[in-house]
């Protein structure tokens, strides 16, 4: 489902930076629209931009898949800043259109931890220990990533070994998931087995 608050706003600056660096290009005024996912059920955030230039960004920049992507907005309910650790980063590029004097395309973007989901794997052994300890090291080692709260992960009374068989870490984690048994509840008894043990930060 796309974010309310992004319906209605005013593109403050929008920018996309070549792979290596050298280059930025202003999308500002390119934009003829932006929708921005925030989805309980998938693990990180996407965006889609759909583009409209007189010049040729897509062979310009060029766009390969991977630049990064910032997004200032002013929205009905506040500001929308997307920027440094939370800049969005090209993963597809899709309707591609160019006649004469005229370029439309649509960058389809996701966070840096989704990107590096998918050139990522989970190839070590894991020993026996609780569950929430392989989820701290597969965020910090694997998806090297800072965006979660350590107390956002429940502790689990429940061990477990497991090797990660060259598996996205994403899908390793939601692998666990269901195989984790909190250590206390609100009434400070031991949880039930299939709870997710990440929350949200």
């Amino acid at each position: 489902m796309s974010t309310p608050s992004i319906t209605t706003l005013k593109y403050r600056s929008v920018e996309i930076r070549s792979l290596d660096g050298s280059r930025r290009i202003d999308l500002t005024n390119s934009i003829l629209f932006a929708d921005y996912y925030e989805d309980i059920l998938s693990p990180c955030v996407t965006m889609t931009l759909q583009i409209s230039a007189s010049y040729s960004i897509f062979h310009g920049l060029p766009i390969r898949g991977g630049e990064v992507v910032t997004f200032d907005a002013e929205t009905f309910s506040g500001d929308f800043v997307l920027n440094q650790d939370f800049s969005l980063y090209v993963y597809k590029v899709s309707g591609i259109v160019a006649d004469a004097g005229k370029e439309i395309f649509t960058l389809h973007l996701v966070s840096r931890e989704g990107l590096t989901n998918e050139t990522t794997r989970v190839q070590k052994k894991y020993p026996l220990r609780p569950i929430n300890d392989h989820v701290t090291s597969i965020l910090r080692d694997v998806l090297r990533t800072t965006k979660y709260r350590s107390q956002n992960i429940e502790r689990t009374s429940n061990s477990f070994a497991l090797i990660g068989t060259l598996k996205k870490p994403f899908t390793v984690l939601t692998w666990l998931g269901p195989k984790a048994v909190p250590s206390t509840t609100n009434s400070g008894r031991s949880g039930n087995r299939g709870r997710s043990i990440v929350t949200g930060k």
